[in-house]
């Protein structure tokens, strides 16, 4: 299968920042050492706050395998178990099992793919893996993490406060718009998504309404 053809791509300029939370060095290190290396377009994505965030600068335009399978509501699910043998139940076993990554990484490769962008444990948010050959990123920093963004608030399912974002770590596509390219299919997923986010009572909470506002498809 033409991955490519199947799902799409988008690309990710050169000298983007991505942001990796982690807990200590030997966390970072533990990545480092894996196929491939998880990272967000900020560090909210992921829910939890460890004690240090990486910086993440992408050495050149890559080009990453939109590896969605659907999306239900503001729910994003990840095409990654249809990529591989193992079921969805065993999806956090996947992203950590380097042997499975391992292949993961030599079948992106050989579509001429750097990684791929996919929802994190098929939730509303998102992440980037990268294939980890020292090719395709560097960390250029790693210091304590300071949060500066708050969540949103909900008071009986109705919003009162829209989540702010801080100013600590940026949208690097604000600057350097990622570029989609996809599969026919997804154009009305996607007009569905963003009208369905539209009136949602989590309305602009999660990263993915703000990276399609500033991307190009083309």
């Amino acid at each position: 299968m033409n991955w490519k053809e199947e799902y799409g791509e988008i690309i990710i300029k050169k000298d983007s920042i991505l942001y990796k939370t982690h807990y200590d060095q030997e966390e970072l290190d533990d990545s480092m050492k894996k196929s491939i290396f998880y990272c967000s377009f900020h560090p909210s994505e992921y829910g939890i706050y460890p004690s240090y965030i990486s910086f993440i600068k992408i050495k050149h335009d890559i080009h990453l395998l939109f590896m969605v399978k659907r999306i239900d509501g503001m729910r994003i699910f990840s095409a990654l178990e249809d990529l591989t043998s193992y079921p969805l139940k065993y999806l956090l076993i996947i992203k950590n099992k380097d042997i499975v990554l391992s292949e993961m990484a030599d079948k992106l490769s050989k579509q001429n793919l750097d990684g791929w962008f996919t929802s994190i444990f098929n939730c509303a948010r998102t992440e980037v893996g990268l294939i980890n050959n020292g090719n395709v990123f560097e960390i250029i920093e790693t210091k304590p993490i300071k949060r500066d963004w708050r969540n949103g608030s909900w008071i009986s399912s109705k919003k009162n406060s829209i989540k702010t974002w801080g100013t600590n770590y940026p949208f690097s596509f604000i600057e350097r718009p990622i570029v989609f390219n996809l599969n026919e299919k997804y154009k009305k997923v996607i007009e569905k998504y963003i009208e369905y986010e539209k009136t949602s009572h989590k309305h602009l909470e999660f990263l993915f309404i703000h990276i399609l506002q500033y991307s190009r498809f083309t």
